[in-house]
């Protein structure tokens, strides 16, 4: 899979409103678990903390898939920008 198209699924995942309010009511459940957590709990509050780390981590990588296509796609249609200026100046001679 190329990275343009990498970065379409990535953004058509994150922007599916079911996979949203997934990920924000996972978010929103680990923080009040760590909230829930006695504070000598340390080893407990740690093990939510990784948990809403994941959760953020998950959500970054689609975002930096959607970045990346991004960038992909300007630099293929700059390219081709590129071309098509090249062959309007080869008909013109």
């Amino acid at each position: 899979m190329d990275q343009i198209s990498k970065g379409q699924q990535a953004a058509r995942i994150l922007d599916d409103p079911v996979v949203k309010e997934a990920i924000d009511t996972i978010k929103q459940e680990i923080v009040e678990q760590w909230a829930a957590t006695p504070a000598r709990d340390a080893e407990g509050r740690e093990w939510v903390w990784r948990h809403y780390k994941v959760a953020e981590r998950f959500e970054a990588m689609l975002r930096g898939y959607i970045e990346t296509g991004r960038i992909e796609f300007m630099r293929v249609a700059e390219k081709e920008s590129f071309a098509a200026r090249v062959k309007r100046g080869i008909r013109l001679a």
